[in-house]
């Protein structure tokens, strides 16, 4: 095996790593591949298994860079050696051994420290080294240039695209066939216009898994800017507890949250900040996860799905034009007969002992989840409201269901819990910074997406209005607490 994750800053630089991130990248480049793995760190590495059962470019190219033993001779009189690859996953506050930050870079692989390779007196190992920003430039994302439009730096970059690009230049690094990199951003070098061309397959991979437009990277242009936030959110736990990353279950969790807000200033920075808090926690949970077999299951019965049941109502209440009857008869065809809620039930009473930590399993693994849902999950109050209350709501719903359930009325109550939940929307510091016209316009949005009755309405203005009375677009816009008429 030649390709590893370190945990270690060991030869790079010095800041923060992100192990469990590089898994999880690495996860998508594989496309859900059940053949890949990551074995339990040895000493500073982890190593990275595949056995490859599905056939694609950005399948063959990490097959080749776990499988293949790569004896380049670099033609200092050394002879043939030994290289591997490195993936070192860091976050914003990595420097670089020349005191550079990897926010200038985004990503970068470093030949080895003896190969006389452009970047070697940059990597303290004679292994080649792969560096790349898992937070995102600070949650600032990384625009390029996408094809065909003339120069305009407005395609976002993922983390397991930047990965899959700085793989592609490690690739012909530990081959010996590393191309010119002469040259400015705008044309790119040979060597970017390669690494581009060998990026774009992975963006067509994940275009055609979650079912969306190709959008290609144009490989003339290596210039790049930051401004393109990508909010992956509240799929990668699915991912693992459904067994794919690109299951039904998954791409439904994304749809919706790809309806909600995204397109407002307000979105992006609650997207931004909620995909910031996931971010912190979601990652170990999946590598717990896959250590401990009977997780992935209680995760999806007693979260992802019920999550995903509650969203659903939720949105065919906000957007769809449908009366309460043939609301409640969707959740009641959604959630079964009587035997089959009392299954939900139990699963719900399951994983909620364990996420608050009052029946957690004396070993290890449940530990450390149950640890790191208290510490870092629970705190977040966009995590809160966005993911953990409408599993909170749906429990409620679900147990107060009478024996013989009325459509309508189930209807109502669901209207109702969505109405009482709504107002409490967290605010950003964003609202504090908009202009009069643009705080309008978000106001007006949020109320035709989020609140759609007067009480919604004015206990949100209340709340925005506590938070900051003393912005003047805020208090000529809302008034006193007293002109919003409807008690908090």
């Amino acid at each position: 095996m030649t390709l590893f994750i370190q945990t270690d800053a060991t030869g790079a630089g010095a800041g923060t790593i992100n192990p469990n991130l590089v898994a999880l990248n690495l996860g998508v480049v594989a496309n859900g591949d059940t053949g890949l793995g990551v074995n339990a760190p040895v000493g500073n590495r982890q190593t990275v298994t595949y056995a490859q059962t599905l056939m694609g470019t950005c399948q063959n190219r990490l097959n080749a860079l776990v499988n293949t033993v790569f004896m380049p001779d670099y033609g200092l009189g050394a002879g043939p050696q030994q290289v591997d690859v490195i993936c070192i996953g860091v976050g914003s506050d990595f420097v670089l051994n020349d005191g550079s930050s990897i926010l200038t870079r985004g990503g970068t692989a470093l030949p080895p420290s003896n190969s006389g390779l452009g970047g070697a007196t940059l990597n303290g190992t004679n292994n080649c080294l792969v560096l790349y920003d898992t937070t995102q430039n600070n949650n600032g994302g990384y625009c390029t240039a996408r094809a065909g439009s003339g120069g305009a730096l407005n395609l976002d970059t993922p983390n397991s695209v930047i990965l899959y690009h700085e793989l592609s230049h490690a690739f012909r690094i530990v081959n010996n066939t590393l191309l010119s990199l002469a040259g400015g951003c705008d044309p790119s070098s040979p060597e970017e216009n390669a690494a581009i061309t060998e990026e774009n397959d992975l963006r067509t991979q994940i275009a055609n898994a979650e079912g969306e437009p190709v959008i290609l990277r144009d490989a003339g242009n290596h210039c790049g800017n930051v401004g393109c936030v990508t909010t992956k959110v509240c799929c990668i736990i699915a991912s693992v507890a459904s067994g794919s990353p690109v299951s039904p279950l998954v791409q439904e969790l994304r749809a919706l949250r790809d309806g909600l807000l995204r397109r407002s200033e307000v979105g992006h920075a609650f997207f931004g900040r909620l995909f910031f808090d996931y971010y912190s926690f979601s990652p170990q949970v999946c590598t717990l996860m896959a250590g401990e077999p009977q997780l992935p299951d209680l995760v999806l019965k007693g979260y992802v799905e019920p999550l995903l049941l509650m969203l659903r109502a939720m949105t065919a209440a906000t957007y769809e034009p449908i009366d309460d009857e043939t609301l409640g008869r969707r959740f009641l065809a959604a959630v079964g007969g009587p035997a089959a809620r009392r299954q939900r039930l139990a699963a719900l009473d399951q994983a909620g002992r364990f996420w608050r930590g009052d029946e957690v399993p004396d070993h290890e693994t449940a530990r450390k989840l149950a640890g790191l849902l208290q510490d870092h999950a629970l705190p977040s109050e966009h995590v809160r409201w966005a993911l953990v209350e409408p599993v909170r709501i749906f429990q409620a719903i679900l147990r107060a269901l009478p024996r013989r359930p009325v459509a309508a009325t189930i209807g109502r109550d669901i209207r109702a819990a969505i109405d009482a939940w709504v107002p409490d929307f967290p605010i950003d510091p964003i609202w504090a910074s908009l202009p009069l016209r643009e705080l309008t316009a978000e106001l007006e949005n949020i109320d035709a997406v989020l609140l759609k009755s007067e009480a919604a309405r004015a206990r949100f203005r209340r709340r925005l209005l506590a938070r900051f009375e003393t912005i003047p677009p805020i208090r000529q816009l809302l008034g006193g607490t007293e002109a919003l008429g409807v008690p908090a």
